[in-house]
C-alpha cells in the first residue's frame, strides 16, 4: 500500500508524531511518504479564487495535488492528514477489507473507502453505537453506504484506482472552490456521481492535535470537540487516557443541569444492560 500524509511545513511537531505512529504500527508491505501541503501564501499568491476561506483552499488543493500525483496508480492509495492515527490492527484490517472488495461476489463498486469520518447527525452517533456494540461482539466489520449518511472529513481514505482519474475529474470543477473539499466530495457521494464508503467500526481516528485545527473556525470549536471527541471514542483501538478529558472539558463547557438528566436517560439506552422489551 503506497501512503501518503499532508503536512505543511512549518508543522515539524505534527510531522515528527504522525511519523512515530506510522512507522510504529505499519505493515511492511506499507510505504509512507509526505507530500507538503499548500498554505495560503500559495493561494493568495496565486489567487485562488473561490468562496470559502483562504484555509479551506490551501487544504483543498492539498489533497486535489495529491490525487493528480497518484493519477496513474496500479493499486490503491492510501490518503491522510497529519493528524490521523492508525493501530496496531489497522493495517491488517484494512488489507483484508480490500482484498474482501476484490473477490466480493457481490460486485460492491466502490471509488473511495474512507477508515474514519465525522458523523454530524446526533441520532446517527446512537446509532453507530448500538452497531459498534454488536459488531464487536461478533467480531465482525461492515461497510457503511456513505450516500445514506450526513459525514464530514478527508482525514483518512482510501481511493481505488480504476476510480482516481474519474475522482479527479470531478473534483477539479470551478465549483469545487466554493465548499470545502471534503463537503464536496460528499455532495458528489450523494448525488452518486461517487460510491463512497466507510469501514465501520472505524479503523483509524484522529490524534487530540486534530482539536487544535488549522482550517476550522474559533465559532465551530465546541461542535468540533464533541464530533472528533465521538470519532476517537468510535474507533477500533480508543484509548479512554487520550479522550477522558475531552469529556471533561465538554461537560464543563456545555453541559447543565437539565442535559445532565437527559444524558442518564441517553447513556441507558445505548447500555449492554437495556433491552428493549
Amino acid at each position: 500500500m503506497n501512503c501518503f500524509y499532508i503536512n505543511l511545513d512549518k508543522s515539524t511537531e505534527r510531522k515528527s508524531s504522525f511519523e512515530n505512529n506510522f512507522l510504529k504500527n505499519k505493515s511492511n508491505q506499507w510505504n509512507l511518504s509526505r507530500f507538503p501541503a499548500v498554505d495560503t501564501n500559495y493561494v493568495e499568491t496565486n489567487k485562488i479564487k473561490g468562496e470559502i476561506s483562504s484555509s479551506n483552499k490551501a487544504c483543498n488543493l492539498s489533497h486535489k495535488f495529491v490525487i493528480k500525483k497518484n493519477l496513474n496508480s496500479k493499486e490503491p492509495v492510501f490518503i491522510m492528514e497529519d493528524d490521523a492515527i492508525i493501530g496496531k490492527e489497522t493495517c491488517k484490517l484494512i488489507d483484508a477489507t480490500l482484498d474482501s472488495l476484490a473477490k466480493d461476489k457481490s460486485n460492491i463498486k466502490w471509488d473511495i473507502l474512507y477508515t474514519d469520518v465525522c458523523i454530524t447527525v446526533a441520532t446517527t452517533l446512537i446509532e453507530l453505537i448500538h452497531k459498534k456494540q454488536n459488531l464487536s461482539k461478533k467480531k465482525k466489520f461492515e461497510l457503511l453506504d456513505l450516500s445514506k449518511f450526513r459525514f464530514a472529513g478527508l482525514s483518512a481514505y482510501i481511493l481505488n484506482p480504476n476510480s482516481i482519474k474519474k475522482i479527479h475529474k470531478l473534483i477539479n470543477e470551478e465549483e469545487s472552490f466554493n465548499v470545502p473539499l471534503d463537503l464536496y466530495i460528499r455532495n458528489l457521494i450523494h448525488l452518486n456521481k461517487l460510491k463512497g464508503f466507510a469501514i465501520f467500526p472505524f479503523v483509524t481516528s484522529i490524534s487530540e492535535k486534530s482539536l487544535i485545527s488549522q482550517v476550522a473556525l474559533a465559532e465551530t470549536s465546541n461542535t468540533d470537540l464533541i464530533w472528533n471527541t465521538f470519532r476517537m471514542m468510535i474507533w477500533t483501538e480508543r484509548n479512554s487516557e487520550t479522550y477522558k478529558p475531552l469529556l471533561e472539558k465538554i461537560k464543563l463547557n456545555l453541559c447543565d443541569e437539565e442535559s445532565n438528566q437527559f444524558a442518564t436517560i441517553i447513556s441507558s439506552l445505548i447500555s449492554s444492560k437495556f433491552t428493549n422489551k
